[in-house]
C-alpha cells in the first residue's frame, strides 16, 4: 500500500507498544513521519519512520509504524472456483425454499 498524508498508522515505538497515529509527511514507501498519539490522547511527533509492508517481517528492536488491518487490502475470493458439495447446494436451496415461502405467508 502506498502511504499518503492523513492516513492512520500504527506505531510502535517498542515491540510492546501501539499508538495511534496519522501520516505527516511521506518520505518514501516505506518511510515516512508521523503525528503520533500516546495512551493518554497526547499528540508527540516521530520522523523518518520505517512502514513496515503488510505480511513483512516486523523488526526484532527499533521503532516501526505498520497499517491497521481494516486498511490492508484483503485478497478477494473468486465465488466461480470455490468448491461446494451437492449436499451443500441441497441444502442452501433448502433454505432458501424455506424463507421464500415464510415471505409468502407474511405477505
Amino acid at each position: 500500500m502506498k502511504p499518503t498524508i492523513g492516513r492512520v498508522v500504527i506505531f510502535h515505538p517498542t515491540q510492546a507498544v501501539a499508538h495511534a497515529a496519522i501520516i505527516a509527511h511521506v518520505d518514501s514507501d516505506t518511510c515516512v513521519n508521523l503525528a503520533v498519539f500516546n495512551s493518554n490522547g497526547c499528540i508527540y511527533d516521530m520522523t523518518s519512520v520505517q512502514l513496515v509492508a503488510p505480511g513483512a517481517a516486523k523488526p526484532e528492536f527499533g521503532m516501526f509504524c505498520e497499517w491497521p488491518d481494516h486498511q490492508v487490502e484483503k485478497p478477494k475470493i473468486d465465488i466461480s472456483t470455490l468448491k461446494v458439495s451437492q449436499e451443500t447446494v441441497d441444502e442452501l436451496a433448502r433454505i432458501i425454499k424455506t424463507v421464500d415461502r415464510k415471505i409468502q405467508e407474511e405477505g
